[in-house]
Parts: structure tokens; sequence; C-alpha cells
């Protein structure tokens, strides 16, 4: 579903996290389990989050809770994600 929340992407040098604003910009989420985000996008049907890990060399699907639904490793290093 779509909302009008913002997500943000924050990468440091140890790790990466994605922290999700409300639109009157309160903090509703801090999902902390990355290690480099490159990219990632929300599902406009869903609502879930893909993330491509590069620090990780992993995608990960989540729900915006973080509740982790699937991952891949496929990929040698994920810098870009896409959503059909």
């Amino acid at each position: 579903p779509v909302d009008e929340s913002v997500w943000i992407a924050i990468n440091s040098d140890s790790s990466a996290s994605l922290l999700q604003l409300s639109a009157e910009g309160s903090r509703l989420y801090t999902l902390e389990m990355f290690n480099y985000i490159s990219d990632f996008r929300i599902s406009k049907k869903t609502g879930n989050l893909i993330v491509a890990d590069g620090g990780e060399k992993i995608v990960k699907h989540l729900q915006a809770d973080g509740t982790l639904i699937g991952k891949s490793t496929e990929a040698y290093y994920p810098y870009r994600v896409y959503i059909r």
C-alpha cells in the first residue's frame, strides 16, 4: 500500500541503516541490518522493501517493519534494484 512516508538510506564507515519517516517527520522505523546499502526500492503494491546490500553482497526482500521475506546471494555485487 502506498503511504506518504519517506525512506532514507544512511551509510557510515561500519554499517548502514534504513530510516522511515512519517509525512510529519516523525521516525517510524529504523532498520539497522545492513553493511552498505547500494540501492533500495519500495513496492507500490505491497509496501515491501527490496534492498541491495553491496557490503554483504546480498539482496534482501523485507516487510516495512524489517521482517525478512527472502534473500539472494546470486549477485556478486548488487548495486541496483528494479521492480517490475
